[in-house]
């Protein structure tokens, strides 16, 4: 399978994720820098830009 020439690379995960559990914000900002409000869902998708 190929997205504007480049395939993607997926993982499969089996462990289950605990709830409650957060991201602390600095951390989460060094990944929002790539990602960009959805142009048809701004409210509810983002557009993440490969690095």
């Amino acid at each position: 399978m190929l997205w504007k020439g480049i395939e993607p690379v997926v993982h499969y995960v089996t462990d289950r994720y605990e709830k409650g559990i957060k991201v602390d914000p600095e951390t989460l900002a060094t990944f929002r820098v790539n990602w960009h409000p959805s142009e048809d869902l701004p409210k509810w998708a983002i557009t993440i830009s490969p690095t």
